[in-house]
């Protein structure tokens, strides 16, 4: 048994019987064809949650290095400070009557 590909390939494509482009994203034995909008919304959800990833480990560097916590106290800090961030992205999006 050969060890399945942990890689995703991502191509694009163009069906010529519509003539609509599109994105294929391919893993393993899966694969998923995506509008182009449906593609940038994978993709800026990607980079957000990257950046995500970037801001979690300042905190968890800061609070284990300069506030000496323990790995626990650490865990339940992180987990706070993405529900705030959650919080933040929803209290940052206009309603209707905004605009």
């Amino acid at each position: 048994m050969s060890k399945k590909s942990r890689n995703i390939v991502m191509t694009s494509g163009v069906d010529i019987r519509t003539d609509m482009p599109y994105v294929t994203y391919r893993w393993g034995d899966n694969e998923i064809t995506f509008t182009i909008a449906k593609a940038r919304e994978h993709a800026y959800k990607l980079l957000a949650i990257a950046e995500s990833a970037e801001k979690d480990i300042l905190v968890v560097k800061w609070a284990k290095f300069d506030l000496k916590l323990s790995p626990g106290k650490i865990k339940i800090m992180l987990q706070r400070f993405r529900n705030f961030r959650v919080r933040q992205r929803i209290d940052e999006i206009p309603d209707e009557s905004d605009t």
